[in-house]
């Protein structure tokens, strides 16, 4: 009772903070060029052998190379795509800061450590020679960045989210068009901010209509609403993670991206999305998304659209899809979110990112829910999330001090320290077995090391963390983890067979836009010729 009247006491105060936070909630996203992807697009153009993901732009987007002609450099990192990751997560050029703030498993699919730090040396070397290059680019491609940001702000893309969810996006949404990559969603980033809020990167290559660039495709609007609705909507399948839990279907072949919890974020954005496209867009625009998503294997997208109906025909009694997220999750398994049947919400069992996006989430969505059960539910989690919290907590995985060697590992590894790196690697996983990240990144120390069958053994351990997965789980990194384990199966005498499951594996469960994708395809194809 204690914590119930401290959650109803709060909800004044929560619905100050909503108010002084719902006008900036519409903006439409920001729409520009960005320096540090057209740089590699440069580079790339320079390169000997550019790699996958790469789209040669008709003159005059290229013609600034004819000015300066620097020696041809060598061939770059991994494909296009993944270093759009990296480069998404750094500070401008010259400098392409922050390195350090990259997750392993990013880095490790860019080619890993040592040749990432290699290709921003040549990217730095280069930023000075390609200014005027960029400057003349960007000149060049602002009608039709202008175009594209028209559309997307007649669209009301933001608010059409918002008011279809009741529930404000707790940040920014950023859109970078690049002339070198390929149309459609290529990366996406977000960023939890330890507020609980988010900071959400798209980017977007052109359709080339002869010598006219058109950013906008027909993945554009999914991928905003998408990406958009995973910042608004994440949070409520950590508020109800144990309901989540008793839905945990037997089969593991049904948990997609790896982790049970972040499957069902991914079907309730993905079919939010689709409702969206069909309200706003109609039904051949919800239809093409829909064909777009089936390969995903998503099995309960279908049920929860047609649920999705019934959110939309009563917004009397469901003003939020808070009100309403109960009635999603009866899709998965009817017991799932019977009222009093799993405990509530706890907070030391979840990482502090999880546990400030769910006080944001409680702080606006009390003034504004109507249904009893969740504004209990939302009262008390605000009330426990209020309570002073361990200074360790037991049940978080990645503790600080796992993080702090981590990170120092990819700092020695860098500098081309490489039995220093697995030794700061090991004590990571001394602090926290399930680290998955830092077993991923010890299997690209030991292989660097000539150690092949303990890197094999590390990215297996990666891949099973993975499965196991965490409050804050990474798309991706599963099948980062399957890859590097597939491709040193390959490299062994006699496990092409394991090797070609790891990777059948990792593509059934890798995020849509996943940078290795390619690369994983072309060698199971491989694997599998007579």
């Amino acid at each position: 009772m204690k914590a119930l009247a401290l959650g109803v006491a709060l909800t004044a105060a929560a619905a100050a903070h909503a108010a002084a936070h719902a006008a900036a909630h519409a903006e439409p996203p920001a729409v520009a060029v960005d320096s540090r992807l057209e740089l590699d697009g440069y580079f790339e153009l320079l390169s000997t052998s550019p790699s996958a993901g790469f789209v040669r732009p008709p003159a005059p987007f290229a013609d600034g190379l004819k000015a300066v002609r620097p020696p041809a450099r060598p061939a770059p990192p991994a494909t296009f795509f993944s270093r759009a990751q990296i480069l998404m997560r750094l500070g401008p050029p010259p400098a392409l800061v922050g390195l350090e703030n990259v997750p392993e498993s990013v880095v490790a699919a860019a080619g890993g450590a040592p040749a990432v730090a290699a290709w921003l040396g040549e990217l730095r070397a280069l930023a000075p020679q390609r200014a005027a290059a960029l400057e003349a680019e960007r000149a060049a491609l602002e009608p039709a960045v202008e175009a594209f940001r028209a559309r997307l702000s007649s669209g009301a893309f933001t608010r059409a989210l918002e008011e279809y969810a009741g529930l404000p996006l707790p940040g920014r949404h950023g859109v970078i068009l690049s002339a070198f990559h390929a149309a459609g969603g290529i990366a996406n980033v977000v960023r939890e901010l330890p507020d609980g809020g988010v900071e959400i990167s798209s980017l977007f290559g052109p359709d080339w209509l002869g010598r006219s660039p058109d950013f906008w495709t027909a993945r554009v609007p999914g991928t905003v609403w998408h990406e958009q609705g995973h910042g608004a909507l994440d949070p409520l399948a950590d508020l109800w993670a144990a309901q989540i839990e008793r839905a945990k279907p037997a089969d593991a072949a049904s948990i997609c991206y790896g982790q049970w919890r972040q499957c069902v974020r991914e079907h309730v954005v993905r079919a939010v999305m689709i409702r969206l496209m069909d309200r706003r867009l109609g039904p051949g625009a919800a239809a093409e998304q829909r064909r777009f998503e089936k390969p995903g294997g998503y099995r309960w997208l279908d049920a929860m659209e047609e649920r999705l109906k019934e959110y939309e025909a009563d917004r009397a009694r469901y003003p939020t899809l808070a009100d309403f997220y109960p009635r999603l999750l009866d899709v998965l398994d009817a017991k799932a979110a019977r009222p009093g049947e799993a405990r509530p919400f706890e907070p030391r069992e979840e990482t502090s990112l999880v546990r400030a996006r769910v006080e944001r989430l409680a702080e606006t969505a009390l003034p504004r829910v109507k249904d009893a059960e969740v504004r209990r539910r939302l009262s008390v989690s605000l009330a426990l999330l209020r309570e002073p919290q361990p200074a360790v907590e037991p049940h978080a995985p990645r503790v600080e001090e796992a993080v702090k060697a981590a990170g120092d590992g990819v700092a020695a590894f860098t500098a081309g320290r490489a039995e220093e790196a697995l030794r700061l690697f090991d004590r990571a996983l001394e602090l926290d077995p399930a680290y998955a990240e830092a077993s991923l990144s010890r299997a690209t120390v030991l292989e660097s090391l000539g150690r092949p069958e303990d890197a094999l053994g590390s990215a297996a351990a990666a891949a099973k963390a993975s499965r196991r997965g965490a409050g804050d789980y990474q798309p991706g990194l599963l099948a980062d983890a399957l890859f590097a384990e597939a491709r040193l199966l390959h490299a062994r005498p006699g496990r092409d067979a394991r090797a070609a499951a790891a990777l059948t594996e990792a593509l059934e469960n890798a995020p849509s836009g996943w940078s290795g994708r390619g690369e994983a395809s072309a060698l199971r194809a491989r694997l599998k010729r007579p």
